[in-house]
């Protein structure tokens, strides 16, 4: 029988129990006896199972078996200088063999004289075959261990660059470029550029600028005063104690005289009249209103309405003689008009850039 069997482990022997159907539960020897019964019952069956195949080639009546071949043992002689027939006839009488020779099997004398007739045209002979080179997997070890930098060998290996006004100019200037292209920053500025350069752009911005104006006029505003504990702030010359803030008074947006009745009038004048006569009085002859027209009727109302006072418009319950006072006395005469000539202009000189 073989013994490849007894080499495997108990998990491995379960891998060859299954397939037999064999409880791998039993004893380990129990276990071999009885695969080796199954596998040897089932041989012809199992010869082709790549599982069995190397079990079966480990059998004496295999084909595939190894048969063990005596070979004469090679002797390996280790010579460090050399020597002498003579030399060699008194170290082999010698009763402490070196520690780094093997001692050789004794031969019949005519064999040693023979090899003693042999050796003497040449005083050291080594041959490969006899001495293969050795070769071990062991890491190799490092003669000497490596240490961790001390402070002062770290701080050398570092580079150390001459930190000039130049250098740095030039390292702000590569982050902004850098954080420049990761957010898309120059593409809003152009994109900004390009709407705040068109007339329509100019025409919403004058009439923000009188809203706010007129919004910050009406809505009055009030002294609130916060009770803050008196104490005094270490290491700052100051104290604290109870601070008065202005804040705006929003129930005015609940009266229709003193608030909604003037918006109301300056968006009627300012923005929907002339929108409705650039969009009838239109020079490009387009479905949209004209930024020329509409500029030339915001001066005209503004010059007939605030300037001169020629016009009163005026409505029963909505509008009375004073708003119009009261809104011209808040922007002024000059604000309407001053906004309507650049929103022209501008208007005109990007008809001409187009023309070319």
């Amino acid at each position: 029988m073989s013994n490849y069997f007894g080499k495997l482990n108990k998990s491995q022997l379960a891998d060859y129990a299954r397939p037999l159907g064999i409880n791998p539960q039993l004893k380990k020897q129990d276990l071999i006896d009885q695969i080796e019964q199954a596998a040897a019952a089932q041989r012809a069956s199992l010869s082709h199972d790549p599982l069995f195949q190397e079990y079966f080639e480990t059998l004496p009546d295999s084909p595939n078996a190894v048969v063990a071949v005596p070979t004469p043992k090679s002797v390996r002689r280790r010579v460090r200088y050399s020597k002498a027939p003579e030399d060699e006839e008194t170290a082999d009488q010698s009763s402490e063999p070196p520690t780094d020779t093997v001692t050789p099997p004794k031969k019949s004398r005519a064999s040693t004289t023979g090899t003693r007739s042999a050796r003497k045209s040449t005083a050291l002979r080594v041959t490969e075959q006899i001495l293969p080179v050795v070769t071990s997997d062991a890491p190799a070890i490092d003669p000497e261990p490596v240490h961790p930098l001390s402070p002062g060998q770290l701080a050398r290996s570092v580079p150390v660059k001459n930190f000039s006004l130049a250098h740095i100019g030039e390292a702000v200037n590569s982050w902004f470029t850098a954080a420049a292209q990761a957010t898309g920053f120059w593409e809003h500025v152009d994109y900004t550029r390009e709407t705040l350069s068109s007339p329509n752009t100019i025409q919403a911005l004058v009439a923000t600028y009188e809203l706010a104006w007129l919004c910050h006029a009406l809505v009055p505003w009030q002294a609130v005063s916060i009770p803050i504990p008196a104490a005094k702030i270490p290491y700052v010359d100051a104290n604290t104690g109870p601070t008065v803030v202005r804040i705006p008074d929003l129930f005015i947006l609940l009266s229709w005289q003193d608030f909604w009745a003037p918006i109301v009038y300056w968006f009627t004048l300012g923005v929907t009249f002339p929108m409705f006569t650039s969009y009838f009085v239109n020079i490009r002859k387009r479905g949209t209103y004209d930024p020329l027209s509409f500029s030339i009727s915001k001066a005209l109302i503004a010059y007939l309405v605030y300037t001169k006072q020629i016009i009163h418009p005026e409505l029963p319950n909505l509008f009375t003689s004073d708003t119009a006072v009261l809104v011209a006395s808040i922007i002024g005469d000059e604000t309407p008009l001053i906004g309507a000539a650049i929103g022209g202009l501008l208007t005109v000189w990007d008809a001409i850039l187009s023309r070319r």
